[in-house]
């Protein structure tokens, strides 16, 4: 019995800890800024794209991480859903099969695409 308790009490803790995560993300999410992120998306997955292909150019690996923000973005409802996505992606640990990273990899041929024209 005593273990049984322990576990409810252990289930009952992660799930306050998740709706206090969910209202937090929501409550930040809420009060973004899309000029200021975007910007700090681009240049971080510029640098990160310029570390693995030198080849590719600051202008293009710019160009290229624009294009995967703004079509990404527009994937969601609205800005207050991208934000959260963005914000739970940075608490999530099982990054690989984050929802955001599906969106990223739907409108990357046609990123890449766009750039290289």
């Amino acid at each position: 019995m005593k273990k049984l308790c322990l576990l409810l009490a252990a289930c009952f803790a992660v799930a306050a800890c998740n709706k206090i995560k969910d209202q937090a993300v929501g409550t930040l999410a809420a009060n973004m800024d899309n000029h200021t992120i975007r910007n700090e998306f681009v240049t971080s997955c510029a640098q990160e794209g310029l570390n693995i292909l030198p080849a590719a150019g600051q202008e293009n690996a710019e160009s290229l991480c624009g294009c995967l923000y703004d079509e990404t973005k527009k994937m969601y409802a609205d800005e207050t859903e991208f934000f959260k996505a963005i914000l739970d992606l940075g608490l999530n640990t099982d990054k690989d099969d984050h929802p955001y990273y599906q969106k990223i990899a739907q409108v990357s041929a046609q990123c890449v695409k766009r750039v290289v024209q």
